[in-house]
């Protein structure tokens, strides 16, 4: 979840201009719009999309998925059996 939180504004300031740099290309109606046209509508898509699942999806998807993982976990299981610093050294 940290982590989504620290990306949140440059993928949101990069899909932002890119969506406000394409709305034109997707309105127009000027000579040469049936050919940019095609080429906007996707790329709108594909941003938006990206950016709701990079930002809303994936965290609940991992969240999700380490909650039994942390859950099981006990207190014996956190803490090694063996030292390590003189395991190291020897």
């Amino acid at each position: 979840m940290e982590g989504a939180v620290l990306r949140l504004r440059p993928k949101l300031m990069t899909v932002v201009t890119t969506v406000a740099s394409l709305l034109p290309l997707l309105w127009s109606s000027s000579t040469g719009s049936e050919i940019l046209r095609p080429l906007a509508v996707p790329v709108l898509g594909g941003m938006v999309s990206s950016f709701f699942h990079i930002l809303i999806v994936t965290p609940v998807l991992v969240a999700w998925l380490h909650e039994p993982r942390t859950e099981a976990l006990t207190e014996t299981e956190l803490t090694p059996s063996v030292p390590v610093l003189p395991a190291l050294m020897s």
